[in-house]
């Protein structure tokens, strides 16, 4: 049995009190590992859990993949990390290796104190260390919150005084948490207990206790503190300063609220036209992060597959309930546009694209009268012949209940909403998520100069300023190259499918190709 109709579970990690955690395998994608959490509790924590670490790239947080609902209960499904806790990695270690391997945990405590949450359980049981690497990841956002939020939570012996005391958390919990983690594994201790600070080289001491201080605001800031354990260790102190290459959607709040109005309507179709690197797919992968926390079944397919809409098809059956009357009645004929182990051998019939098109739109209106269901056709302009009529027969009828429908593409004439240049208050806010900190309004305006405003481009431009450490007005246009285009992707997807790569695809990436030029004369 599939979790989700995706996920096979292959072993048991752990688990404790509330949670435990399984190994698994994703079908979908060539059977690449996973763990898969489940909370007996409510599953809204979970949820909450998966939006939260959406809304972060952070190398040193667990990737959030998929939040599934199934027989009553919300399971997480992360990327598997292979490794052991810091409690365990630290054994023979000196101190400063020690905190050296905490600083990207620092930053990504600074990452989300920068979204106004708190982790809410730094303690060193969620302090992990992967295989063959010197660095730790923070696991477990289980009781991530807003900050200000009130009541005692997190583990005995590492949650700050005020937490217990019942006062509004703020960051500065964190902080205590991460710096009591630290002193606990350089004790010996597995949890709780205050060790000793004798011994510590004078820096180390130093900055344990000015993190332990009593009063919240008398300790340093997560990226403070990320700077200084690089200053004790001997580390890159600029290394840890520097942006994420990838943060949220920003300035599209327009566009999501009217995409959430769908979702509660439970019903519609619309599509977003831009050009390229206007942010469609970070657009629509945002939108259906919000939709899997909801409760849909999200169906995501690429429009420039030759195998599109089978593939969609078969993913609709895969998550379809074991009992549900439309797949034994549909099987002989969807035998035919999908291979699906729930599905007799094909007969080699033959169909035009209408009439594929049509089964297609019956099996997805089936699925959703199971449950809510989004479709997410990205490159829609892309599509071949019985995909491109099925979306056309989406958009022309009566809603169907249950069933959203939401495209993207750089073709106008099907637009309901339109993606322009992102203000100069969405670059700053880019900029304050990726440094985790504000920035002199400098230099968001400067990259706004330089990228016209384009989610693409500016995301480009971050990582070129993480992996050099320039400063955003020290970047010039010969700096940012065009990345290759998205399509790149597809056409790897394709390979790996043994499909052919369908004409419009082909001279889609050429014409790309040839437009790639340095920001200043490409997107001016």
């Amino acid at each position: 049995m599939l979790l989700g109709g995706r996920y096979r579970v292959v072993g048991f990690l752990g688990g404790g009190g509330e949670a435990e955690v399984v190994a698994g395998a994703d079908t979908w994608q060539s059977e690449l590992p996973v763990a898969i959490k489940r909370v007996t509790g409510d599953a809204r924590r979970l949820a909450r859990e998966y939006t939260t670490l959406r809304s972060l790239h952070h190398p040193a947080l667990v990737e959030a993949l998929d939040f599934v609902v199934a027989d009553g209960s919300g399971f997480l499904v992360e990327a598997r990390i292979e490794g052991e806790p810091l409690a365990t990695w630290a054994r023979g270690r000196s101190p400063l290796e020690v905190v050296g391997a905490l600083c990207g945990a620092a930053q990504a405590l600074a990452h989300l104190h920068a979204r106004s949450l708190v982790h809410g359980d730094v303690h060193p049981g969620n302090l992990l260390v992967p295989a063959h690497e010197n660095r730790a990841m923070l696991i477990d956002l289980g009781l991530a919150r807003p900050m200000g939020a009130r009541g005692a939570a997190g583990t005995l012996g590492f949650v700050a005084p005020e937490v217990l005391r019942g006062e509004a958390v703020s960051a500065a919990a964190d902080v205590y948490g991460l710096a009591a983690s630290w002193l606990a594994v350089l004790a010996g201790e597995e949890a709780g207990g205050t060790p000793v600070l004798a011994g510590l080289p004078e820096a180390l001491r130093a900055l344990s206790q000015s993190c332990l201080k009593v009063a919240p605001g008398s300790r340093p800031g997560a990226m403070e503190l990320a700077r200084r354990l690089a200053e004790v260790s001997g580390l890159d102190v600029l290394g840890a300063a520097r942006p994420l290459p990838q943060v949220p959607v920003c300035g599209r709040d327009l566009v999501l609220a009217r995409i959430d109005g769908l979702f509660a309507d439970g019903r519609g179709c619309v599509h977003i036209e831009g050009r390229v690197g206007s942010g469609k797919s970070s657009l629509l992968a945002a939108a259906g992060d919000r939709a899997v926390v909801q409760g849909f079944h999200v169906l995501r397919v690429e429009g420039g597959s030759a195998r599109a809409l089978p593939l969609l098809v078969a993913r609709a059956l895969s998550v379809a309930a074991a009992e549900a009357a439309w797949v034994r009645e549909l099987g002989a004929d969807l035998a035919d546009l999908a291979a699906h182990p729930r599905l007799p051998a094909p007969s080699g019939r033959a169909r035009s694209p209408h009439e594929t098109a049509e089964l297609a739109v019956v099996a997805l209106d089936a699925l959703a009268a199971e449950g809510p269901t989004l479709v997410v056709v990205d490159d829609a302009h892309l599509a071949q012949p019985d995909l491109a009529q099925a979306l056309a027969i989406w958009r022309r009828r009566v809603a169907v209940p249950r069933l959203v429908v939401l495209t993207a593409g750089e073709d106008a004439a099907e637009a309901a909403l339109s993606l322009e240049p992102l203000t100069l208050d969405a670059v700053r806010e880019m900029l304050r998520l990726a440094y985790a900190e504000e920035r002199p309004a400098a230099e968001a305006e400067r990259l706004r100069a330089l990228c016209g405003g384009w989610p693409l481009a500016l995301t480009r431009a971050l990582a070129v300023l993480a992996a050099s450490g320039k400063s955003a007005l020290e970047l010039e246009a010969h700096d940012l190259e065009l990345p290759a285009p998205r399509l790149d992707a597809t056409l790897v997807a394709l390979a790996a499918t043994d499909e052919a790569i369908p004409e419009a695809v082909m001279r889609r990436l050429q014409t790309q190709q040839c437009e790639a030029q340095p920001i200043e004369r490409a997107l001016v």
